[in-house]
C-alpha cells in the first residue's frame, strides 16, 4: 500500500501565510516550507482479539501537542486515526500525508450529490490551480484494479500530487479572528486500501459508516415494587 521506502500518516506542519484573506485562502507556495513531526512516545494501548491500537504523542511547539490513537479492527482493512490536538499555533497548517504505491492521472473527491475528479499533476496552469481540493467524507486515488481511500469525519480539504495523498487537518489564521481554531480539537480520519474501483470496493458505504458510528447506550430499568 505504501510506496517502498516511504511512509504513511506523516503529520506535517506547513507555513501558511496567504497574501490576502488568510482565513479563507490557501496559496500554493505553502507547500515549499514544511516540518515533519516526530513522535515523542509510542505505546501499544490495545491488543485484543477484536482491535489493536497504538498511541502516539507529538509535540508541535511549546504551546501545541497532538495525541493520536491508530486502530485496526478484526476483519477490517480500515486503519483509523483518532486524534486530539491542543492547537495554539500562528499561521501554520497541519496535514497528514500518505505516500502510496498507487499512480494515476486523477484523484476523486466526494462532493455534494456525487464526486469530482481532479488532476494529480501540474502540467498546465489549470492543473496548478487545483493544488488544494474541497471534498466531503472521502478522497480516493486508484489505478487499474487497486486503490486507496482517505476518509474523515469532519474535514473538507484534500490534495494529491503524484502519489502523495494529503488531508488538511488544522489551520491557524490570524485575520479577521486571531483566536481562530485555537484550543482542543477532536477528529478522526481513516485509510482504506481496496481492490477494484472505489465504487466496487464499498469505500463510499464505509465512509458513510465511518461518519455514523454505532452508538451504544446503557439503560437501567428500576424494578417497581408494589405493596398490598
Amino acid at each position: 500500500v505504501i510506496q517502498p521506502g516511504e511512509f504513511g500518516n506523516l503529520l506535517t506542519i506547513y507555513e501558511d501565510i496567504p497574501d490576502y484573506w488568510e482565513a479563507w485562502d490557501v496559496e500554493i507556495y505553502h507547500l515549499q516550507k514544511k516540518q515533519i513531526l516526530q513522535a515523542d512516545s509510542i505505546e501499544v494501548t490495545e491488543n485484543g482479539p477484536l482491535r489493536a491500537s497504538v498511541s502516539f504523542k507529538y509535540t508541535v511547539s511549546e504551546q501545541s501537542t497532538i495525541t493520536q490513537r491508530v486502530s485496526l479492527d478484526a476483519d477490517s482493512r480500515l486503519l483509523a486515526f483518532e486524534t486530539e490536538a491542543d492547537w495554539h499555533e500562528s499561521r501554520k497548517m497541519l496535514k497528514a500525508e500518505f505516500q502510496v504505491a498507487v499512480h494515476s492521472r486523477e484523484a476523486t473527491y466526494e462532493v455534494q450529490f456525487g464526486h469530482v475528479a481532479r488532476p494529480t499533476h501540474m502540467n498546465t496552469t489549470n492543473d496548478i490551480a487545483k493544488f488544494e481540493v474541497c471534498g466531503h467524507r472521502w478522497a480516493d486515488l486508484s489505478e487499474h484494479g487497486y486503490g486507496v481511500t482517505l476518509m474523515n469525519d469532519c474535514k473538507y480539504g484534500y490534495s494529491c500530487h503524484d502519489n502523495v495523498l494529503r488531508i488538511s487537518l488544522l489551520r491557524s489564521p490570524k485575520r479577521p479572528d486571531d483566536t481562530s481554531d485555537m484550543g482542543v480539537h477532536h477528529f478522526r480520519y481513516g485509510f482504506y486500501p481496496h481492490k477494484g474501483t472505489f465504487q466496487d470496493s464499498g469505500a463510499i458505504q464505509i465512509a458513510h459508516a465511518f461518519n455514523n458510528p454505532i452508538a451504544v447506550f446503557c439503560h437501567f430499568q428500576q424494578q417497581q415494587r408494589h405493596t398490598i
